[in-house]
């Protein structure tokens, strides 16, 4: 009986000490990471954003880049990216892109329309085709300002207007030419803005990759048996030990495994069961088990599960990174 009495002190000591010990980041430290992290999110949008319709863009992607940069040390402590500016600058890019081929197949069909009919041309036959090629230049639904809607309604009327000038097959074959090649630079560059975002989508993507899990961890296990915890994480290896009890038995065991790149643990659990009572039959007996779970910037939880024979306690866990 003295000896369970000793052991359970000896658990609640072990417990203060942990609790005692330097504790994770308070609540209002991580709102205020949490809000710089977003407010550099929202800053490297407006960068992405202003760029679509500036004539140059290199110079918003270097500002971008630096904020990603700036971005990496919040998220280290805990911030979290609610949203992607990079995704979305890239599925706009992308939206303008595909509507001017769009364009320019329209384009390229009322070309080969309007040579079918260069030997019976009529002003008729040549405006059906032109109304039809420029209803296929319409703005993508639901996307843009009212000012590039606008634009959009103005460039219409503006080709309507100049094949109403045209006499024949040949003027709206130039017209259609003209048009092709105006609208050919507009689709390379489309294509180089999405070429040379590439570096930050990826930098962007790695942020929550590059976070350290490096150090060590203290915490309490609960459920089936009860302890304290503790482990060290260096690359990608874990490696630990508990003390607690089970049934009112002393539990001594060891915990090794692996973390991937995103923190999440798989870990292998081994140790032994000390009998306390003098009538216990054995002194002590092994077990083994599994232990998994997430591990974060500042702190890590998850599940386990151990045993041997037929008994398999299981329960939860969680520890702070000190």
């Amino acid at each position: 009986m003295v000896s369970r009495v000793i052991a359970f002190l000896s658990a609640l000591l072990m417990m203060a000490t942990l609790s005692s010990s330097a504790p994770a980041q308070s609540s209002s430290d991580l709102d205020r990471i949490q809000q710089q992290t977003d407010q550099l999110v929202q800053q490297l949008g407006a960068y992405l954003q202003k760029s679509i319709s500036a004539p140059s863009w290199g110079a918003y992607y270097r500002e971008g880049g630096r904020t990603i940069l700036n971005l990496q040390g919040y998220v280290d402590r805990g911030g979290q990216l609610r949203s992607n500016p990079v995704a979305k600058a890239k599925s706009d890019l992308e939206a303008l892109l595909d509507q001017r081929r769009r364009e320019l197949q329209a384009l390229i069909d009322a070309q080969a329309k309007m040579e079918r009919i260069r030997s019976k041309w009529s002003r008729q036959a040549a405006g059906d085709i032109v109304g039809e090629m420029v209803q296929h230049m319409n703005p993508i639904p639901g996307w843009g300002t009212p000012v590039k809607l606008a634009a959009n309604k103005k460039n219409r009327e503006m080709i309507v207007t100049d094949f109403r000038y045209a006499k024949n097959a040949g003027d709206h074959l130039k017209l259609l030419d003209k048009y092709v090649r105006n609208l050919q630079p507009s689709i390379h560059e489309l294509n180089a803005r999405i070429r040379d975002l590439a570096p930050l989508e990826k930098a962007f993507a790695s942020l929550k990759r590059k976070v350290g899990f490096d150090g060590h961890y203290q915490g309490s296990l609960g459920g089936g048996a009860s302890g304290i915890f503790q482990f060290t994480v260096q690359g990608n290896s874990l490696r630990g030990g508990l003390t607690g009890s089970y049934k009112g038995d002393r539990v001594q065991g060891v915990v090794t495994g692996t973390v991937s790149q995103d923190g999440w643990i798989n870990c292998q659990v081994s140790g032994r069961i000390h009998f306390l009572s003098k009538d216990a039959f054995i002194p002590s007996w092994d077990y083994k088990g599994e232990l998994s779970g997430q591990l974060s910037s500042s702190s890590a939880k998850g599940q386990w599960k151990a045993g041997s024979g037929d008994e398999w306690p299981s329960g939860s866990w969680s520890a702070s990174r000190q």
